[in-house]
């Protein structure tokens, strides 16, 4: 992989890391100069990082976590422009876009985890006011 890249703007926070079937790796995190949710992906040609899309949240986002199917990026993350609730997103690697309602969960969250195989999707969250687990299947 090469010498190690710094490619964050601003203080990163809620770091998470996947791998496409290729072996690429993709990290997502909140930036903390644009307070939103981004990722980036490893370009091996370039030994270099590059954006996916822009900004994954349209505001600020915590909590974050990113699994990725065949090749395409799936996040989720405490919306916090919805109330704190989770929120899902794809991506083409050119736009980000909501796979469910955004801010879908009952209550506010904390702590989100993401999982999807070839034919279901997996969200878990703790959900805020009774700090249980809840996991969604999609």
């Amino acid at each position: 992989m090469g010498p190690a890249l710094g490619f964050s703007s601003g203080a990163a926070t809620y770091i998470t890391i996947a791998l496409d079937t290729n072996g690429i790796p993709f990290v997502s995190y909140r930036d903390a100069s644009l307070s939103k949710a981004v990722a980036m992906k490893y370009d091996q040609s370039g030994n270099s990082w590059s954006s996916v899309g822009t900004s994954i949240s349209d505001g600020d986002a915590g909590y974050i976590s990113m699994f990725v199917y065949g090749t395409t990026p799936l996040v989720c993350y405490k919306d916090l422009v919805n109330s704190s609730k989770i929120t899902y997103k794809y991506s083409d690697e050119t736009s980000w876009f909501t796979g469910t309602t955004e801010g879908f969960s009952t209550n506010a969250v904390t702590e989100t985890a993401i999982f999807a195989d070839a034919t279901e999707m997996y969200i878990a969250y703790v959900d805020a006011v009774s700090s249980g687990i809840i996991v969604q299947k999609f």
